[in-house]
C-alpha cells in the first residue's frame, strides 16, 4: 500500500467517524425539540404519535450503521483467521440495525395513531 493511499484512508475514517459521532451528538439536541424551526417546524401534532418513537429510533441508531459499517468496509477484518467472528458479528450487528431499525423508522414519515 502506498504511502497516498494511506493517507487518504485515514482521512477517510477520520471524516466518516467524525460525521457519525457529530451526528450522534447531534441527536441529542432534538431531546427536547424545538418545533418553531428547523426539520421538526409544524410537527407537533405528529409528535405525538408513532413518529416520535420512529424519529428517536432513527437518529440515534443510524451513526451506529455508520460506524460499523465504516470498520466492515475500511478494516479488512476478514482477512485475518482470527477476526474472521468478529466480522461477522459486526456484520450481523449491521444489517440488523440497517435493516430493523435505521431504515423503517426512517421510513415512518407523517403517521398519527389516533387514540379512541
Amino acid at each position: 500500500m502506498s504511502k497516498f493511499t494511506k493517507i487518504a484512508k485515514f482521512f477517510l475514517i477520520t471524516f466518516i467517524l467524525f460525521s457519525a459521532v457529530s451526528l450522534f451528538i447531534f441527536a441529542f439536541s432534538f431531546l427536547e425539540p424545538d418545533f418553531s424551526k428547523g426539520f421538526l417546524k409544524n410537527k407537533e401534532i405528529l409528535f405525538d404519535g408513532i413518529y416520535k418513537y420512529a424519529f428517536y429510533t432513527h437518529i440515534f441508531t443510524a451513526p451506529f450503521a455508520l460506524i460499523i459499517a465504516t470498520i466492515l468496509i475500511l478494516f479488512r477484518l476478514e482477512k485475518s483467521i482470527k477476526l474472521v467472528s468478529v466480522h461477522k458479528l459486526l456484520g450481523k450487528m449491521y444489517v440488523l440495525l440497517v435493516l430493523c431499525l435505521a431504515a423503517p423508522s426512517g421510513l415512518i414519515r407523517d403517521c398519527k395513531i389516533n387514540s379512541v
